[in-house]
């Protein structure tokens, strides 16, 4: 697919393949974390338990869900950066906008700021509240200017006023904000076609060093087995031996 204007894409290849190094680097910290015994043993043994999974399966489980806690943080800041730092007409906040009203984004020519939340329920209701009231100052301190709460996973497609009786406070879906910013309909669909391209672009470049979570798996598993441990009740030797009553 042809590169939209608005994006910039070298760009935009940048920040892909800083997820890819994000979740290399994961999956080797974790790695070591496992070697090392840095996990919960009451967690590992709930869950291999009550789940009906044998030594090896909640081994694999356990390693995932360590990844996924680090993968979920890089994820939420390259929805961001790719906001700031690919699409045209979009900026990074100084540092007055970024502390007095907590903005994520900023137009370039200085006519709006935006705050982005990764899904619709990351927000309880006290920090909703403080979303609102930060973006509510900036339009009270820029009467002529807008505000958004942009939502990258959110229920439903949606613009419009955040509180009707609050004006140019606005809470947009990221397909809808993207439109308005860029005049293009599809764009939140061109940017994601974008993003899909150059994966299957770095995927290629890797070649035979693209990340394999099976194979890190199985040497989790051999070195645990080197170590002696090769049932739950052995995690919990390990953990705890220099705890009373484990030393037997």
């Amino acid at each position: 697919m042809e590169t939209p204007q608005f994006i910039n894409r070298d760009k935009l290849y940048n920040e892909v393949e800083k997820i890819y190094e994000k979740y290399r680097e994961a999956m080797e910290k974790h790695l070591e974390d496992f070697l090392k015994l840095k996990i919960d043993p009451f967690k590992f043994l709930f869950d291999n338990k009550f789940t009906n999974t044998n030594f090896e399966e909640t081994v694999a489980a356990e390693f995932l869900y360590q990844i996924e806690k680090t993968k979920q943080n890089a994820l939420g800041e390259f929805q961001e950066n790719i906001l700031k730092n690919c699409i045209k007409g979009i900026k990074e906040p100084d540092q007055t906008l970024k502390s007095r009203y907590s903005a994520d984004i900023a137009d370039i020519n200085g006519k709006w700021i935006a705050e982005v939340k990764n899904k619709h329920n990351t927000m309880n209701y006290g920090s909703a509240k403080t979303v609102f009231e930060n973006l509510k100052r900036y339009v009270k301190d820029h009467p002529n200017n807008e505000a958004y709460l942009v939502i990258v996973i959110d229920k439903n497609s949606e613009f419009g006023l955040w509180k009707n009786d609050t004006p140019n406070v606005y809470k947009a879906s990221i397909d809808q904000f993207l439109k308005k910013i860029t005049n293009d309909d599809k764009a939140f669909y061109k940017l994601t076609e974008q993003i899909k391209e150059i994966a299957d672009e770095i995927v290629k470049e890797k070649g035979s060093n693209i990340l394999d979570q099976n194979k890190m798996i199985k040497k989790i598993i051999s070195k645990l087995s080197e170590q002696n441990i090769t049932k739950i009740e052995d995690f919990f030797k390990e953990t705890f031996k220099t705890y009373l009553g484990f030393d037997k």
